[in-house]
């Protein structure tokens, strides 16, 4: 026997690294809910909350950062690779359309770049990897890269200027006045931060 209760409510997190993608996601997830409803001769309504929106990191601040942490030893896998990776969402993206910033990620399986595609974010293993000596180390070298970039921002004659510059030219300006909402909701309240 098939039970259907009067009011059922379910929330729907989905992921894609890219605008368009998201889109075709959202659509189909949206195809889906609906379809489950007429099969089953259900209403549904929809509330849509925010959208995530890609990351745009600042080249001038990110090859410092890069810079600065391989002076510390960090060893970094070819570009085309670190971006091929699998990787999460933050609401930093939304909030990186307002003003320029990086939101790097770090190796804590190995001071020596070997990496481990099993020790994922919010994973066993991920928890147990971070409870390590060389988490720690690798923590206190990416803070010190993110220390000494933003110290560059500060104090180094012109590189602001640059910075700014460059978000101005990369990043649409295409944006609503929800987004600038959501943008000051993320930015206020910090979000997860996931890679």
């Amino acid at each position: 026997m098939l039970v259907i209760p009067d009011y059922a409510a379910g929330k729907v997190i989905y992921r894609a690294t890219n605008l368009p993608d998201q889109i075709k996601v959202h659509d189909s997830v949206l195809r889906v809910i609906n379809g489950a409803a007429e099969s089953t001769g259900c209403k549904v309504k929809i509330t849509k909350e925010i959208d995530f929106k890609s990351m745009p990191h600042n080249e001038l601040m990110a090859g410092r950062y890069a810079a600065y942490t391989a002076e510390l030893g960090v060893k970094y896998l070819p570009r085309a690779m670190q971006e091929a990776a699998p990787s999460g969402s933050t609401d930093m993206g939304n909030v990186g359309h307002y003003m320029p910033g990086i939101h790097p990620c770090y190796n804590i399986v190995s001071l020596e770049g070997e990496i481990d595609v099993s020790v994922s974010n919010h994973s066993h293993k991920f928890t147990e990897q971070a409870k390590t000596e060389v988490a720690h180390k690798a923590t206190i070298r990416s803070a010190k890269g993110l220390a000494l970039t933003g110290l560059d921002v500060l104090i180094e004659p012109g590189f602001a200027e640059a910075i700014r510059a460059d978000f101005e030219k990369r990043v649409p300006k295409d944006v609503t006045l929800a987004d600038q909402k959501m943008a000051r909701a993320a930015f206020s309240a910090g979000g997860c931060g996931c890679c």
